[in-house]
C-alpha cells in the first residue's frame, strides 16, 4: 500500500473517510430524527410545557437545533428548521435508453434539467458481474440520440 504521510496508507484514509460519511449519516438522521419527533408532538396537540414535563431531553436536542421554548407557534418553527436543514436541493429526470438485453445489456442513462434538456449521459453494459461505464461526449452520435429520445419523452 502507498503511504500517503504520517504513517497513513491509502486503506487507512478511505477507511477515514467512510467513517466520516458514516458518522455524517447518523448525525443527519438523529437531527432530522429529532425535529419530526418535535413537529409530531406538537400536531398532536401538545404545547412546549407538556414537553418539558414529559421528555425534557427531547426539549433539550429541539433547542440545540434552533427552536425558541418561548415561540408561540413551536410547529411551525420546527418547519422553517427542516426546510432550512438541507444547503439547496436538485430536481433531475434520469431517461434510460435500452439498447441491448439478456446479454450483454447495454443502457443509456441520461440525466435531463427541468426543461427537459440533456445535461448527461452515459452509456454502460454489463454482462454477468462485470459492468462497465463510460461518460458519452457532447454532440456524439450516442448524446444526440439521447437528445431525440428527451424530446420525445416531454
Amino acid at each position: 500500500m502507498t503511504t500517503i504521510t504520517h504513517g497513513l496508507t491509502a486503506g487507512d484514509v478511505l477507511i477515514s473517510s467512510c467513517d466520516h460519511v458514516e458518522n455524517s449519516h447518523s448525525q443527519h438522521e438523529d437531527a432530522l430524527g429529532t425535529l419530526y419527533a418535535g413537529l409530531d408532538r406538537f400536531q398532536s396537540g401538545g404545547t412546549v410545557e407538556d414537553l418539558r414535563e414529559s421528555d425534557p431531553k427531547l426539549l433539550g436536542e429541539l433547542e440545540s437545533l434552533g427552536l425558541d421554548p418561548d415561540s408561540t407557534y413551536p410547529d411551525d418553527r420546527i418547519y422553517s428548521l427542516i426546510n432550512e436543514f438541507s444547503l439547496g436541493h436538485n430536481v433531475e429526470r434520469i431517461l434510460t435508453i435500452w439498447l441491448a438485453a439478456g446479454g450483454p445489456n447495454i443502457w443509456l442513462e441520461a440525466r435531463l434539467d427541468h426543461r427537459g434538456g440533456v445535461t448527461d449521459v452515459t452509456h454502460h453494459a454489463a454482462w454477468g458481474g462485470d459492468r462497465r461505464s463510460r461518460t458519452v461526449e457532447p454532440g456524439s452520435a450516442l448524446w444526440r440520440y439521447a437528445e431525440d429520445f428527451a424530446e420525445f419523452v416531454n
